[in-house]
């Protein structure tokens, strides 16, 4: 059994939570998230991220919380991924993006009052969040801490094909089904049988396994089917 654990709208503590239910706004915070850890009891986790970010401590509990998760999770980024929704994304066994799907990382931000002590504070306070930040980052992609801080400081934009290049996910959704004219790469001294082939011969397989009685079509698709593997194997 799988539960899906959406991470949808803001990202906010768990003393918001309450404002976004009044109006009926999407939000995930840790405690709507660890409820549902908590009924997944081990299943499998499917967390489904379109969110342009928020809190950065809200963030990071749930990146933790998943991260810490005895059972799979598995992430899906059906939508964007931006700021602290993609720290999140990091917390995935396989993250997998929409095709249409987007990823955001940039520094740590915040709005901050004061004189110029509180200023050199603040920037200090900043530039180490943003190394923690770069923790969880490294740990999914194994990029160095100088390549994130530096993608991080340019607020770096992700499709998918360059996410899955720089190792912040690891397949596009949908990119598995058997596509027409598929490819099959071999190590072998003898001729490997065409996918169609294959697929026509496993077809074939499970319809005597089925014990129906083959047709007059499946019984001259089998002797195509073996004539063209008896060609090329050269006998």
């Amino acid at each position: 059994m799988t539960t899906v654990v959406p991470i949808k709208g803001d990202i906010v503590t768990n003393d918001y939570g309450w404002l976004y239910d009044l109006f009926g706004d999407d939000y995930a915070s840790p405690k709507s998230v660890s409820d549902l850890i908590n009924k997944a009891n081990g299943d499998d986790l499917s967390v489904e991220i379109n969110s342009g970010g928020g809190i950065l401590d809200a963030g990071s509990e749930i990146y933790t919380m998943l991260r810490a998760y005895k059972g799979p999770v598995n992430v899906n980024v059906v939508g964007v991924a931006y700021s602290a929704a993609s720290l999140i994304a990091m917390a995935g066994d396989v993250v997998a993006m929409s095709p249409a799907g987007m990823m955001m990382i940039h520094n740590v931000s915040s709005g901050q009052m004061g004189d110029y002590h509180d200023m050199q504070n603040a920037a200090d306070s900043l530039k180490k969040s943003n190394i923690a930040i770069a923790n969880a980052y490294m740990a999914k992609t194994g990029l160095s801490q100088t390549e994130i801080l530096d993608l991080m400081d340019s607020t770096y934009w992700l499709d998918p094909q360059t996410a899955i290049e720089k190792g912040f996910a690891d397949k596009m959704m949908f990119d598995n089904a058997e596509k027409p004219g598929k490819m099959i790469m071999t190590a072998s001294l003898n001729k490997i049988p065409s996918l169609a082939t294959l697929n026509q011969m496993k077809h074939l397989r499970n319809t005597t396994a089925l014990k129906r009685a083959p047709s007059d079509d499946d019984q001259m698709a089998l002797l195509n089917a073996e004539y063209n593997l008896l060609n090329l194997k050269g006998e």
